[in-house]
């Protein structure tokens, strides 16, 4: 049994150098559209819930932050203030990139 792990250890490890990795993808997806043609389905369709998942997620972050902003404004006070505003405002811009 070790023999043959070994033997196709051998085997992947000459694929692996003979070829791109973008082929070796394009080969992955053949196997597995020829082995399970539903898997990529039911992994685009997870791909797209997760990715609308996300997209809720920084709604909610960002509209947390700016309510977070809006309140730190309206009672904060002290030198301090407009370098931790700055930040915020920073974080916003991040935020914005992300979607």
């Amino acid at each position: 049994m070790g023999e043959i792990k070994n033997q196709l250890e051998e085997i992947r490890n000459t694929i692996e150098i003979a070829l791109f990795p973008e082929q070796i993808w394009i080969f992955k997806q053949i196997i597995a559209f020829v082995t399970a043609p539903n898997a990529l389905d039911h992994k685009d369709k997870r791909m797209n819930k997760l990715d609308k998942e996300e997209d809720g997620f920084l709604d909610k972050i960002s509209s947390s932050q700016m309510q977070f902003l809006n309140d730190f404004e309206a009672y904060a006070k002290g030198d301090w203030v407009d370098a931790a505003k700055r930040e915020m405002e920073t974080i916003k811009k991040d935020l914005e990139t992300i979607k």
